[in-house]
């Protein structure tokens, strides 16, 4: 996802989405043999593949960019100081 690449996956999105305020990435999810053979015959089309590949660097850049990581343990850091 992070090299603007799609990604086929199998995808809890219960539990998944929550870190991310709902939002889940744009994969393929696909669970069973089916699913994974009708993903890789929807990654044939040219036009989606590369829309998907460039939905998915947004996506990491919005959700695992630097300053955001960094923010997110600022913040866990200082919970686990000023805990009482």
């Amino acid at each position: 996802m992070s090299c603007g690449k799609p990604v086929i996956t199998s995808l809890i999105e219960d539990i998944f989405g929550s870190p991310y305020r709902g939002v889940l990435p744009p994969i393929l999810n696909a669970k069973t043999d089916d699913q994974i053979f009708n993903a890789f015959l929807a990654l044939k089309n040219k036009t989606k593949r590369l829309q998907m590949g460039k939905s998915s660097r947004n996506w990491v850049k919005k959700f695992h960019d630097s300053d955001i990581i960094i923010d997110r343990f600022i913040n866990i850091y200082k919970s686990a100081l000023y805990k009482k």
